[in-house]
């Protein structure tokens, strides 16, 4: 699959879509970052013994995972409305 800078957007050159979509490779990274940063914050708290980074560490962890929940539901919804066609 290819991907084309188009105003700032990502978009999808595939045969089966060229348009943007919120749920391309690049949100997904974004959500992995927010997890994997989370994760970096919490252990660096309990390292330095600081409550509120581990639990401001812990809050970024658990976003990034909502949202990569909320995505991987809307690419089924999007798969199976394309399965459907």
């Amino acid at each position: 699959m290819a991907f084309l800078a188009d105003r700032g957007r990502l978009s999808c050159i595939h045969h089966r879509c060229l348009r943007a979509s919120p749920a391309h490779p690049l949100d997904q990274i974004k959500r992995g970052l927010r997890e994997a940063a989370g994760k970096v914050q919490e252990k660096a708290g309990e390292l330095v013994g600081s409550k509120s980074q581990q639990a401001k560490g812990l809050t970024k962890e658990v976003e990034g995972k909502a949202q990569k929940g909320v995505g991987d539901a809307k690419e089924a919804l999007k798969d199976a409305g394309r399965s459907a066609e």
